[in-house]
Order: C-alpha cells, then sequence, then structure tokens
C-alpha cells in the first residue's frame, strides 16, 4: 500500500480535521477555566473598599438612630418632670387659704407664729396664704437650705373633716391627709448640697410630733422662679405679675393679700445636660380669704 493512500483518502482526512477542531476546542475551554479560577487584586479591592462603604453608611445610619431614639427619650422624661412638678404645685396654690370646714381660720393660729421648722416663717395675716422669697430675698434674707439665685414659695391651707366634701381629705404635698381643721404650710424650693439638682417639697403640719418632712419631687432642675399676680382693683382679674422682692409686697407693701395667681417658670435638662428646656404654668387661687 502506498504511503501516501492515506492522504488521499477523505475518511481518514475528516477524521484527523475533527480530532484537530476537538482538540483547539478543549484547550479553549481549559483557558477559559483558568482565566475564572479568581479575583484579580483590582476586583478584590473594589470589592472591599465597597463593602467598607456600605458598612460605614448602615453604622452610621444605625448610630443616628439611636441618637434620635435618645433625643426623644430625654425629651419625653423633661416633658413628663415639667408635668409632675405643675401638678403638686397647681394643686397646693389651689388649696391656698381653704379654710376647712368652718369657713375661717382659728384666731389663736392665726396670730400664733408657726414655725417652718427653724426658718420662722409667719403668716401673721389672715389673708395671707402664700408668701414668696426671689433672688433678693424678704427684706434682705431668704430662708436657709435653698439654692441662690432660685425662687421659694410657701402655701398654707386647712384640713377638712374627712367625708365632708368632696375635696376630703386634703393632703400636703407628700400626700400625708390632713385632719379637720389641722393647718398646713408646704415650701417649694431647689436643694443644695446632695440635693442641688432636685424640687424639694417640705411640709409642716402645726401640732404633729414630727411636723416637719421634706422629699426630692423631681431632679435635674436648673432654675425655679415665681411671679406673683396682683389684683389691684380688687375686681378679681390680675393686673400684673411682679416678683416677690417688689415693694408691693415686700419692702413695705404687704400686699400679700393681693396675689389671686402665681405663675411658676421652671427650667429643666436632661440626665446627660445636654438638652435643657424651660416650661411655665400659671395658677389661680380658689381660695381667696380665710
Amino acid at each position: 500500500m502506498n504511503k501516501n493512500t492515506h492522504l488521499e483518502n477523505p475518511t481518514y482526512s475528516n477524521l484527523t480535521r475533527d480530532h484537530t477542531v476537538n482538540k483547539t476546542h478543549r484547550l479553549k475551554k481549559i483557558n477559559k477555566l483558568n482565566r475564572q479560577k479568581g479575583f484579580t487584586l483590582t476586583e478584590l479591592m473594589i470589592s472591599t473598599g465597597l463593602g467598607i462603604f456600605l458598612s460605614a453608611a448602615l453604622s452610621q445610619v444605625y448610630l443616628s438612630s439611636a441618637q434620635t431614639d435618645t433625643f426623644v427619650h430625654q425629651q419625653s422624661l423633661i416633658q413628663e418632670n415639667a408635668r409632675f412638678a405643675f401638678r403638686f404645685v397647681g394643686d397646693n396654690v389651689m388649696h391656698a387659704g381653704f379654710a376647712g370646714t368652718i369657713r375661717e381660720m382659728d384666731n389663736a393660729l392665726v396670730n400664733t407664729s408657726i414655725p417652718f421648722n427653724d426658718l420662722g416663717i409667719v403668716f401673721s395675716d389672715p389673708d395671707h396664704v402664700v408668701i414668696g422669697y426671689d433672688d433678693l430675698g424678704n427684706a434682705g434674707t431668704r430662708p436657709s437650705g435653698g439654692r441662690e439665685n432660685t425662687d421659694q414659695l410657701f402655701i398654707r391651707y386647712q384640713g377638712i373633716q374627712a367625708g365632708a366634701g368632696e375635696d376630703a381629705p386634703l393632703t400636703d404635698c407628700l400626700g400625708v391627709a390632713l385632719a379637720d381643721r389641722e393647718i398646713v404650710q408646704i415650701r417649694y424650693y431647689l436643694g443644695e448640697g446632695s440635693d442641688n439638682d432636685s424640687l424639694l417639697c417640705a411640709s409642716y403640719i402645726e401640732g404633729r410630733s414630727k411636723a416637719y418632712q421634706s422629699q426630692p419631687l423631681i431632679d435635674n432642675v436648673k432654675n425655679l422662679q415665681f411671679l406673683y399676680g396682683l389684683d389691684l382693683n380688687n375686681d378679681g382679674a390680675v393686673n400684673i405679675f411682679v416678683p416677690a422682692s417688689d415693694t408691693r409686697l415686700n419692702g413695705g407693701g404687704n400686699s400679700w393679700d393681693k396675689v389671686t395667681a402665681i405663675k411658676m417658670q421652671i427650667s429643666l435638662q436632661s440626665d446627660d445636660k445636654k438638652i435643657a428646656k424651660d416650661f411655665s404654668e400659671t395658677f389661680r387661687l380658689r381660695n381667696r380669704h380665710i
């Protein structure tokens, strides 16, 4: 057989060509697979950068949401403290001058000094049912135990016999029930020392063995101020609000019987001291005469 016979054989020629084509195709697939085994350094750097960017963005969203929640929570606490303080002070102011079932204070108690612990606060006039002390004090003095540059408010009223009316039994600012015709003096002020940031309520119930009691109501109080609404025309309407140092109240005027309303101004702050807000509320005296 001629050695060149296979060159003339079309079947052999086709097989050889097919084998070559298949081998070339397999080599291309292998090369393609080899190229897809991993990422290049550039691709890795890009993907890593994108991952860091997305993580940072998500972290920022989380931190912003947490800070917003904290801010809203602190705001809510401040507002709740303000409502709590106004409720206590307002309730006592509205009862100022209440005289129980007899509608007039006992003369023996009216004319006798009712010492507020060792402060010597005196409601000597039956028409004086509130007394205030501001930054300047009363005639150059101020009750001890309170924070400087803040105001103090004293209120008095008389208990009522249990079951004698819708207000019975009356209590002091600490929730202690008053017996019929029992007189209480209540003091609102900001503490000093360990109670430096607290609004304090103190109560003095005449004739009791433990007559003087005090406790904090709310914390984080920056300032406390009171203004007094005077009815100068005796028509029941407030003509002007003045501080306790006004000469019509102290310094010779002594017109506490003209006070028909009290405006309370309180500044509160958050636990972290980063949020501060001022609040104001006005209370009417319902019982003008004892």
